[in-house]
């Protein structure tokens, strides 16, 4: 689907700068819109580790996006900085605070485009992408920079915290959720998810929500991580992740279909009145 219309119109393979002072680089995406003028709201979706060497079904979530008449940018961090495989191992070859960059200039990139409402634009994020979204709803996140907020953000299965991570001869905890959430967040988690376990962030999810954080989330029964990769559908996936911890794929139809539509719920009323 990477390079297919989609279904819409679609402009197709785009760069933007990443403005990162001293390494100018443009960022390669797939850009999609729906047929006609616009303008449209818009939604960034940023990849999980395999970005897109194997990241795939990130373009089913941008055909749903577009059948819903937003325009769409798919972000490819990894291979305009020399990752043609993956990032998901440590030590990672593309840093997250260059990730959450990229979908900020991402969000600048298509507030230049004729066609897109500049007031009504969505990040979506998968995995290593899901956890970008989280740090994406902080203040300390934008603001500064040329960075403006997004009005939703939506994580599908992150990791909010990797408490206890061996890092050479001492232990840290490791946390991507913002520590201020101020920006719309949805977390989307599957209850059977061994990789990004939700006992990691609903804790912390309650804390900001407690706060008046504007957070919601939900947990699926009988849902792995990636339970919306339809690869996985006739056949499971395995491993051992970075800690040792045992990990499966499967696809579950039903859980991805409730989480689609609760996911452009969600945008739709953050959006409302924009």
């Amino acid at each position: 689907l990477a390079s297919t219309a989609l279904g819409g119109c679609a402009s197709g393979g785009v760069s933007f700068p990443n403005a990162t002072p001293g390494r100018p680089l443009d960022v390669p995406a797939r850009e999609y819109r729906p047929e006609g003028a616009g303008p449209f709201p818009a939604v960034v979706l940023m990849p999980t580790c395999g970005g897109h060497n194997y990241s795939l079904h990130v373009f089913d979530w941008a055909e749903k996006a577009l059948k819903r008449g937003y325009a769409v940018l798919v972000v490819d961090p990894l291979r305009p900085r020399g990752v043609d495989q993956h990032n998901c191992l440590p030590p990672l070859k593309v840093l997250p605070a260059r990730i959450l960059k990229d979908a900020f200039d991402a969000a600048n990139h298509l507030r230049g485009q004729p066609f897109v409402n500049k007031e009504r634009i969505a990040l979506m994020g998968f995995s290593q992408g899901a956890m970008i979204g989280l740090g994406a709803a902080g203040p300390e996140s934008f603001g500064g920079n040329g960075r403006r907020s997004f009005q939703a953000i939506i994580s599908f299965y992150p990791a909010c915290a990797f408490p206890n991570i061996r890092r050479g001869d001492r232990m840290i905890d490791i946390r991507y959720l913002a520590r201020e959430v101020k920006t719309p967040l949805l977390v989307l988690m599957g209850a059977d998810d061994t990789e990004t376990e939700p006992v990691n962030c609903v804790p912390l999810l309650t804390e900001q929500k407690a706060q008046g954080a504007p957070v919601e989330w939900e947990v699926y029964k009988n849902a792995t991580h990636v339970f919306d990769d339809v690869q996985w559908s006739s056949r499971e996936f395995r491993k051992k992740d970075f800690r040792g911890v045992d990990v499966v794929y499967r696809y579950n139809a039903e859980v991805t279909k409730a989480a689609e539509e609760r996911a452009f719920a969600f945008i739709e009323r953050h959006m409302k009145g924009r």
